[in-house]
């Protein structure tokens, strides 16, 4: 008989397959002195790409480490996506400080010049520096030479002929774009040397180098994240609490995300629904909180609080230890009899006492996952 997490996860897999498409690393070169690694979406070749990342491992894999501070050129001023780079690279130093620096902007892109660059090439000029083409699922690679047996330069390319966006709300829908924000934090995290992997043992960790869903594409660095930068470098003392408007259940190689849905979907004002399926609760640095706060919100857009409605706020009664992930059961919720007619998304905001970063204390419900409030 199957254990319950695994028939759960099981059903979890096969509804998320009809429903989500995967980004998947997949390395294309490994040797001694070079490696590249690419972000590939429907990628035919999963079983493949996973069998050549597997290591054995309890929360993490560390690969060939780069010497800090990593020097990147910074993407020119024209860019669309400039300074948000810069920003990237200043979130993985809230956790390593002078891990990534800025440096002056690079005339034009070159692999072997020394300089780390992120880049959107086309084909002949993939091909020309990097010896690869973007294929049909390629979203990025990332390549780097060592010399010494240290990482000597790093080059993350990012593919022009998909569609980019800095809007999260558009990113984490069903076929949206692709968010620059994640992407770029994933490849950054495999620029210093984390690496994805798989275990055979049930767990319910998750890190921005995996798989991830379309839903689940937000810009977050999880616990794992945050303990392989200290392993590989040594880090800060930070109390950081992190939250995520959905569930984990634990399933051999990678967790199965359960996002929240509501139990009814429509109410009229002063009506009142229930939060089905817990959402969570992790402490991403290194110090412990005790009973934190959480805050809920209606809103009429995902990832901005325009607008928004307080409905609720509990106590989380708990001291939550450093990589701790805790699900936390939300229950029912009763809408103000004021509230305007409308369709509203939750947003849930933690409350640390202490908190050191801000920047991932707040998470919102799925694309697919809304409130209709119908006039009285």
């Amino acid at each position: 008989m199957r254990p319950q997490w695994l028939a759960l996860a099981l059903a979890l897999l096969s509804a998320t397959r009809l429903s989500a498409q995967t980004l998947t690393p997949k390395v294309l070169v490994r040797t001694a002195d070079r490696m590249v690694v690419a972000l590939v979406k429907d990628d035919p070749a999963g079983a493949e790409a996973r069998e050549e990342l597997e290591q054995a491992w309890e929360e993490f894999t560390l690969g060939t480490l780069a010497i800090p501070p990593i020097v990147f050129a910074p993407l020119p001023d024209s860019s669309p996506f400039s300074p948000y780079d810069q920003e990237l690279m200043a979130y993985w130093n809230v956790y390593q400080p002078d891990l990534f620096r800025v440096g002056a902007p690079a005339v034009s892109w070159d692999f072997g010049n020394g300089v780390s660059e992120i880049a959107f090439p086309d084909s002949a000029k993939l091909q020309a520096e990097m010896g690869q083409t973007w294929s049909e699922g390629s979203v990025s690679l990332t390549s780097w030479r060592a010399e010494n047996g240290r990482v000597a330069e790093v080059d993350i390319a990012l593919n022009p002929g998909r569609q980019w966006t800095l809007d999260e709300a558009e990113a984490t829908r069903l076929g949206g774009p692709f968010s620059f924000r994640r992407v770029l934090l994933s490849n950054l995290g495999i620029a210093w040397g984390m690496r994805s992997s798989f275990s055979l043992s049930p767990r319910n960790r998750e890190s921005v180098v995996t798989g991830i869903l379309d839903p689940y594409n937000a810009a977050t660095l999880f616990s794992d994240d945050t303990a392989a930068v200290r392993e590989a470098f040594g880090g800060i003392p930070i109390l950081d609490g992190l939250i995520s408007a959905y569930s984990i259940v634990p399933f051999p190689g990678a967790p199965r995300r359960i996002p929240i849905r509501l139990s009814p979907a429509s109410v009229r004002p002063g009506g009142g629904f229930k939060v089905v399926s817990p959402i969570k609760i992790e402490n991403a640095g290194t110090e412990r909180f005790s009973n934190p706060l959480v805050e809920i919100y209606l809103v009429p857009r995902r990832f901005s609080l325009e607008g928004a409605v307080k409905v609720k706020q509990l106590r989380v009664r708990a001291t939550i230890t450093p990589g701790d992930v805790r699900n936390v059961e939300v229950g029912r919720i009763s809408t103000p009899a004021s509230l305007p007619p409308g369709v509203y998304f939750l947003a849930f905001r933690l409350r640390a006492a202490g908190d050191e970063y801000r920047g991932n204390d707040t998470a919102w419900s799925a694309q697919n996952v809304s409130l209709n409030v119908k006039a009285n």
